[in-house]
């Protein structure tokens, strides 16, 4: 590696601190370190950093050019995002104007994983109204059009899911490109999530031409500061619907975010309108879902506990063919597996659970939910949801889980049967489930009253809350 002068490396450094800068407390300004120089300017006043980046070729090293580039690019991300901002409450009242003199407004969802297809309730509302026209819009993972990861490319899948349920579908990813989502005309767009977005389909290129909305595809549970607040998606949706005022609250003080609105969670409609069919479950199936997570590779969460135990619970349903298992595994899980195990060995668990198992790859599963006895899982996204259904939840917790749950959700998870060793699992299993012996049952009965989360039909609160916002009043 050849070694540079000491003055080249000075010369970058002196070029980085005069481009550096940080938010006044004003929340107006910017300060700007120039040559060791400060100053304050107003953030609307445009300084073109891609100008600035044209000097690249101060630097003699090509890692201290493409961090300077990084550099100009980043300054300049952080222009775009203050000028749309400042005009995003603006275009969105444009919008609405436009869309007040329409009779029908076309709502289109995006979706790229069935799995997590999260809003059947509102699009069935949405399809009885005369005032929406519904449709969803099936697209591809950037991460699996990148070739990234190929165990999820499920376009074809998703859309038989789709048509198979006598829904309005159309492709918006053909022929392995991305079409621009403004081509479609839609009034109103629901992302299914906030990442793994083309440019062609991403909020801000969006945003300009429809109401963007976002029901996360998770029920309300641990609460992340980072993926529920702090991703610049949410700062373009025009509402961010979540389940009640409690968690709005946490966001709000996380964020400051003031499209927040607490409505309900469409997937737990399912549960409010079905609590008779609930209350007389036949409890034939043993459900075991699994996070991708794994400890070896690095993620935000850091739920999964497969490498601790996933053999171990396999193992046991083979004991127990008594019960009927169903394996529900994350949809992301088998790509993290082949980061650590070999193509046969991940085939070779997941063939094991076809044989002995019921086996549920899309967002189908409410079904095996009502008719479950219990569910073992590490997983978070659902927890809420199976927790709706009254029936014991034994909660695989992982020693490397840094997340903790905000007060809401740990009068909720207090309520599990947690496991934290193999030794603890079997014996929990063995109680719970062989025995029959369901001994916090009255416990998560009171939690699950004290929640309120069966109380509030969430897709009729939204289209109440876009038809109020949208035509002054609620029809």
């Amino acid at each position: 590696m050849i070694s540079h002068p000491y003055w080249h490396r000075q010369v970058f450094y002196v070029f980085k601190r005069a481009l550096s800068y940080k938010n006044h407390s004003d929340g107006k300004s910017r300060i700007v370190n120039f040559l060791g120089l400060k100053w304050k300017y107003h953030k609307g006043f445009w300084i073109n950093y891609q100008w600035i980046k044209k000097l690249w070729w101060v630097f003699p090293t090509k890692a201290t050019r493409t961090e300077f580039k990084k550099l100009c690019d980043k300054i300049t991300a952080s222009q775009k995002l203050d000028k749309d901002m400042k005009e995003l409450p603006k275009i969105q009242a444009k919008i609405i104007k436009r869309l007040r003199g329409k009779k029908q407004l076309k709502v289109l969802f995006l979706v790229s994983e069935n799995s997590k297809w999260k809003a059947q309730s509102l699009y069935d509302e949405m399809e009885k109204s005369d005032r929406f026209e519904p449709v969803i819009g099936l697209t591809q993972l950037t991460i699996v059009h990148n070739k990234q990861d190929v165990t999820r490319d499920e376009l074809d899948f998703n859309y038989n899911f789709f048509i198979n349920k006598g829904m309005n579908v159309i492709k918006t990813y053909q022929n392995n490109q991305y079409l621009d989502l403004n081509t479609f005309d839609a009034d109103i767009v629901f992302y299914q999530q906030p990442w793994a977005i083309s440019p062609m389909q991403i909020y801000n290129h969006t945003y300009k031409k429809s109401l963007l909305c976002y029901i996360p595809y998770h029920s309300p549970n641990y609460g992340s500061k980072k993926l529920d607040t702090s991703m610049l998606f949410f700062k373009y949706l025009y509402r961010y619907y979540i389940v009640n005022e409690d968690y709005k609250d946490i966001f709000y003080k996380w964020s400051n975010l003031s499209n927040l609105k607490a409505v309900g969670h469409t997937m737990l409609d399912q549960f409010l309108e079905n609590q008779d069919r609930n209350d007389k479950a036949k409890e034939k199936y043993v459900i075991y879902a699994p996070h991708y997570s794994i400890e070896t590779v690095k993620n935000e969460v850091n739920y999964s506990t497969f490498l601790q135990n996933g053999k171990l619970i396999l193992e046991y349903a083979k004991e127990h063919l008594e019960i009927n298992w169903v394996f529900k595994p994350h949809p992301q899980l088998k790509y993290f597996l082949l980061k650590v195990f070999d193509a046969k060995e991940v085939e070779w668990y997941y063939n094991e659970w076809e044989k002995i198992a019921k086996c549920c790859y899309d967002s189908s599963y409410i079904d095996l939910f009502f008719d479950s006895k219990a569910l073992i899982t590490d997983c978070g996204s659902f927890l809420t949801e199976y927790f709706c259904t009254k029936k014991p939840i034994i909660h695989l917790i992982s020693n490397n889980c840094q997340t903790h749950p905000v007060p809401p959700f740990k009068k909720i998870i207090d309520t599990f049967y947690k496991v934290y060793d193999n030794d603890e699992l079997i014996s929990t299993l063995d109680r719970v489930i062989l025995q029959n012996d369901d001994y916090k049952k009255e416990e998560r009965l009171k939690a699950l009253e004290e929640s309120k989360l069966l109380e509030s039909n969430a897709a009729k609160n939204i289209i109440n809350d876009l038809e109020k916002s949208i035509w002054g009043k609620n029809r």
